[in-house]
């Protein structure tokens, strides 16, 4: 018996989101369901991919000082580093489920971010059929916890992530192409990553990364807007916030450790800066979490 090679897949014939999307590494931030009778307002900085499914309720959501209105049954995307401010009003019940991730190499998370949201950040229910019941299966291997659960929940993002695109693409056609950076320019953005990373102890200097660099403020300042979107300053603030939530979901550090941990002049700062970018007090998110 022979095994005839039309039936698989030629890489080199791959359509171009399936070669997008296998080079991105996916990250499982956090996934879970919210719920809760009482109307709310909540403000904060989004720090890294968001989608949420309104299985109940909905919100009133302004994203950069653009509102949105999400209904019952709507999806929602919010891209990293966006002012988010959310009104949950006029509903008896809300509820509904948010997967928070992130993606390596970092210098495609503006490309994705295009093509999730190119025509608006919300999908309509119509628009993907029962994909709402994927958020729940996600939350039943999330609250299980069986083994594989991790890979479970990252493969339904995946899917999830697919099928947005495709209303994006029917709403009105999008390109999907590998965008050529300036190597350069890569390259020292990623060493300013790694630095970031590695001095997320210290209170990190623009004078001290572009020296160790070799390049000029300027020019990281022009790489990091041409690649990742936004200044180095607010991607060092948004990155040590993301750290700070990692050790608070541990429940092993104290405000003031966390503080100390990520080279914040005192607790108070990192407390103000905290609740400027997430909505809430880094001791209200650990109890949450």
């Amino acid at each position: 018996m022979y095994i005839n090679s039309e039936d698989y897949i030629n890489k080199e014939k791959l359509e171009d989101l399936s070669v997008l999307l296998g080079n991105i590494q996916f990250t499982i931030n956090s996934y879970g369901k919210w719920s809760s009778q009482n109307d709310g307002l909540l403000k904060y900085t989004s720090s890294d991919f968001e989608i949420l499914y309104y299985s109940k309720g909905g919100s009133i959501t302004t994203i950069n000082g653009v509102e949105y209105i999400c209904t019952p049954g709507n999806m929602f995307v919010i891209e990293p580093f966006s002012l988010v401010s959310t009104i949950n009003k006029g509903y008896e019940t809300y509820e509904y489920y948010s997967i928070h991730f992130d993606i390596e190499p970092a210098y495609l998370q503006v490309q994705l971010s295009k093509l999730l949201t190119s025509n608006g950040p919300i999908i309509n229910k119509d628009a993907f059929g029962e994909l709402g019941e994927m958020f729940k299966k996600l939350h039943l291997e999330k609250s299980k916890k069986e083994i594989g659960y991790i890979s479970i929940i990252t493969s339904g993002l995946l899917r999830i992530i697919v099928e947005i695109i495709r209303v994006q693409q029917k709403r009105n056609t999008i390109q999907i192409h590998h965008i050529q950076y300036d190597q350069q320019q890569v390259q020292a953005v990623n060493g300013a990553l790694h630095y970031i990373d590695a001095h997320k102890k210290e209170p990190i200097k623009m004078d001290s990364l572009c020296k160790h660099l070799g390049v000029s403020n300027s020019y990281l300042y022009k790489a990091f807007i041409e690649i990742m979107g936004l200044a180095p300053s607010k991607y060092i603030l948004q990155f040590k916030i993301k750290k700070a939530k990692e050790l608070l979901r541990q429940n092993t550090y104290s405000v003031a450790e966390v503080s100390l941990m990520l080279g914040f002049s005192s607790p108070y700062h990192f407390s103000h800066t905290f609740k400027m970018m997430t909505g809430i007090t880094p001791k209200k998110y650990t109890l949450n979490h």
